[in-house]
């Protein structure tokens, strides 16, 4: 899949489905995921009322606090290089998923999705 030419929201989109354990409706707001009827904070993976509120959306391609526990979680590695950042994540002391973007938290979230769809 290429995630480079998708949408920051359809890649919101895609994080959402693989890290978030509820049931939500999806729609578009400014390109962060609405999480329709998520209320709850669940197995350590979930977004308080308070904080939807605050932010108006799951937006980890352009949200430190969204991207950050799925950035630690996974393993993902993060370098500044050439005017990009580089993230990648390691399979069995292996190389196995990167990509460079200027916004390190898209690029990490693709990163992620690489790792779910391998």
């Amino acid at each position: 899949m290429n995630y480079e030419s998708m949408s920051d929201f359809e890649i919101n989109k895609a994080v959402a489905t693989a890290w978030l354990p509820c049931d939500y409706d999806f729609n578009e707001k400014e390109g962060t995921v609405d999480l329709v009827g998520y209320v709850t904070y669940l197995g350590g993976h979930g977004i308080p009322d308070e904080r939807l509120e605050k932010y108006g959306g799951f937006n980890p391609c352009n949200n430190a606090s969204d991207a950050w526990a799925i950035i630690a979680e996974n393993g993902i590695s993060v370098v500044f290089m050439g005017g990009e950042w580089e993230c990648h994540a390691l399979v069995n002391n292996d190389e196995k998923f990167n990509t460079r973007h200027k916004n390190l938290r898209r690029a990490a979230m693709i990163v992620f999705l690489m790792m779910q769809n391998d």
